[in-house]
């Protein structure tokens, strides 16, 4: 008996194996397909069901694909999706991490309703197509886990799908009336949720406190310590911090400038200029990272590795007749040229669990929590106006979304006023 999936055509089982009955984009008629797994055309079609649906679903990518890849819009949405999706790479940088995410939600789109007409998606339809998203499940252990995302992530994700049709509309591939309707569904919310769906409800980045960074220092390594001390003086963001190098930094009399060469508004103001001002406690610890090539950057994970090392060393209690002696049990290893924001936050989280083994009361942070700590301390001495400076926000709505303190400023008042 075929089996209705959530993929256009049937997959049925046929002598204990499974093949599935599709027309594919780009195709004519139908065909009936062996699902085998990929790479391996002459083997026998898979036995298992879930293994022949996860095949079916990359055939159907492939094939939306090198559908879309013809160069000619077909009216459908995976094609609609591609022309998008090579304007978005044309928007973004390199090395921006926004047109992956774009990717991710087009995944669920193509899949669901690739093969459909692009004046065919309706708000059911793309409610019913969040709805997926949100109940999405993953096999661990023989066991199907629900994928837990948060709220904010699901209405990222459906409003860049609704992005591409009002491209679309722009460019002469979709009506006008359609991206108006997708815009009608109305986003989740902590009291608008999806019956049977576990999501995180949203969560406001709180400061951390600069004691939990003080107790992990010890345990990140000299390198990555440093950087955290940088971190707490100047409230600069993790990926400003990674690429440092000499040549950015301007030297004045009584202070030296910073020009990070990426950072976050580079994507929406090419003209906008970064500058990050540094005193005399952030020069004094910059010093020894900047006796190195001027296009070197200053806090590599190399250097980092080998101080780490280097202390190990120090502490160690066999004699050197005895035992291994230094590197000639180490695996050769590439490393990469800086650190970057996933790295800095792995190698705090190690610090973290270093900590806790150790007895030390140390609660989850991100790096970024910092910034947001800086944040409520300048502004708090010197006011927010000052504080959007140093800390290089573009607007001052920016600065009071980091601000944690309205509560204090209430108490306060509530004091005064009895």
């Amino acid at each position: 008996m075929s089996k209705k999936i959530d993929l256009p055509g049937h997959i049925y089982p046929k002598r204990g194996r499974f093949y599935w009955r599709v027309r594919l984009p780009g195709e004519q008629n139908f065909k009936n397909y062996a699902l085998v797994p990929e790479g391996m055309q002459k083997a026998y079609a898979v036995s298992n069901e879930s293994d022949a649906i996860e095949i079916a679903r990359r055939m159907y990518l492939l094939a939306v694909n090198k559908c879309a890849n013809v160069g000619k819009f077909d009216g459908t949405i995976a094609s609609l999706v591609q022309f998008y999706m090579a304007h978005i790479h044309a928007s973004f940088p390199n090395d921006s991490g926004e047109p992956k995410d774009f990717e991710r939600a087009y995944k669920y789109l193509v899949t669901y309703h690739g093969n459909e007409r692009v004046i065919d998606l309706t708000p059911q339809k793309l409610k019913a197509l969040r709805k997926s998203i949100a109940t999405e499940t993953r096999k661990t252990k023989n066991k199907e886990v629900p994928i837990v995302r948060s709220i904010t992530t699901i209405n990222r994700w459906v409003r860049r799908i609704c992005r591409a049709f009002t491209w679309g509309i722009s460019e002469g591939y979709a009506p006008a009336h359609i991206a108006y309707a997708l815009e009608s569904l109305e986003p989740l919310n902590k009291t608008n949720k999806i019956a049977g769906a576990e999501v995180k409800d949203p969560m406001k980045v709180k400061p951390v406190d600069p004691k939990h960074v003080e107790v992990i220092l010890p345990y990140v390594g000299p390198v990555v310590a440093d950087m955290l001390r940088l971190q707490l003086i100047t409230g600069m963001r993790s990926n400003e911090i990674c690429i440092l190098r000499p040549a950015d930094i301007v030297k004045r009399e009584d202070y030296w400038i910073y020009y990070p060469t990426k950072f976050k508004n580079t994507t929406h103001d090419q003209n906008y200029v970064r500058e990050v001002i540094f005193g005399k406690l952030a020069q004094a610890l910059l010093i020894p990272y900047l006796l190195r090539n001027h296009e070197d950057f200053c806090f590599k994970p190399e250097e980092s590795e080998k101080k780490r090392r280097a202390l190990i060393h120090a502490k160690r209690e066999t004699p050197m007749n005895k035992g291994n002696k230094p590197g000639v049990r180490c695996v050769a290893q590439e490393y990469s040229p800086c650190y970057n924001a996933a790295s800095y936050y792995k190698a705090v989280q190690r610090g973290i669990e270093a900590a806790r083994k150790d007895g030390h009361s140390v609660p989850d942070w991100h790096p970024h929590q910092i910034r947001h700590a800086v944040t409520d301390k300048i502004s708090a001495q010197v006011g927010e106006f000052k504080a959007k400076a140093a800390l290089g926000h573009k607007t001052l709505d920016a600065t009071l979304i980091y601000r944690q303190m309205e509560r204090e400023n209430a108490i306060e008042i509530a004091k005064r006023l009895g």
